[in-house]
């Protein structure tokens, strides 16, 4: 009997776990060949996770603490960040702000930002940071906003 129950649990985690990594991982992201952003842009991506009209663009910028990747939609924007301490997420500049703040707030997930405040320490190049902001943005919006980017 009780083999047959950790059958099952090893069963249910396998099937949790595909599920998770197939919600997160259908995504394409594509570069923006003109930079019409800002001079302090330095390249830009789109993130699209199957919906034309849900498009994130992804902004790099450098500043003087490393590197941040500003992500932007239509209701909310995040940064991104990777220095010294490692990449995740941090608080977005006041000037780079253009979707107003309650709005954003009412969309992101503060539990989850916390919880993203460093992903990972290592030093990264720009496809690891597309590849983990793509794979940690969908956890960032609130279940109710879930919409906005499927």
């Amino acid at each position: 009997m009780k083999s047959l129950n950790l059958i099952l649990i090893v069963f249910a985690l396998i099937f949790c776990m595909n599920f998770t990594a197939n919600a997160t991982g259908n995504y394409v992201i594509t570069p923006v060949e003109s930079l019409s952003y800002g001079k302090d842009i330095e390249k830009a991506w789109t993130l699209s996770y199957g919906n034309d009209e849900a498009i994130v663009t992804v902004l790099k910028k450098m500043s003087s603490k490393g590197v941040n990747y500003i992500v932007r939609s239509k209701f909310f924007e995040v940064c991104y960040a990777s220095g010294t301490k490692g990449f995740g997420i941090q608080a977005l500049n006041r000037n780079d702000c253009t979707v107003p703040q309650r709005i954003s707030s009412a969309i992101l997930n503060e539990e989850e930002m916390e919880k993203q405040k460093i992903i990972t320490t290592e030093k990264i190049s720009d496809d690891y940071a597309l590849g983990l902001i793509a794979n940690y943005l969908p956890e960032l919006i609130n279940e109710n906003y879930s919409h906005l980017l499927n």
